[in-house]
């Protein structure tokens, strides 16, 4: 399963070629696993064969979980995760105590 991640203006786009199997339903999954990975499987049955294949993208702070798609069309799976605003991410400093001994 070859994948080209992109980021283009307010969102990353991955490109993921399925070896020009249609493949759609319940034999492809896309899934958040933990915070920040995104993960893709797809189960693909011929008349002699049964192929799992699975990719793992480790996405950075600024992509939106909550606003993931995904397409499939004549052998290509287009996934797209949207940015958070830049403000929306969270950060805060840790205040370091000294232990006196």
């Amino acid at each position: 399963m070859a994948a080209t991640p992109t980021e283009m203006g307010n969102s990353f786009v991955f490109l993921i070629d399925l070896n020009g199997k249609e493949i759609f339903g319940n034999e492809i999954k896309v899934k958040e696993e933990g915070d920040r990975t995104l993960v893709i499987t797809y189960d693909h049955y011929d008349e002699y064969l049964f192929q799992k294949q699975e990719k793992r993208f480790d996405l950075p702070l600024n992509a939106n979980m909550d606003a993931v798609s995904a397409v499939s069309h004549n052998g290509t799976l287009l996934v797209t995760v949207n940015k958070v605003n830049r403000r929306r991410i969270r950060e805060r400093t840790i205040k370091v105590t000294k232990v006196e001994s």
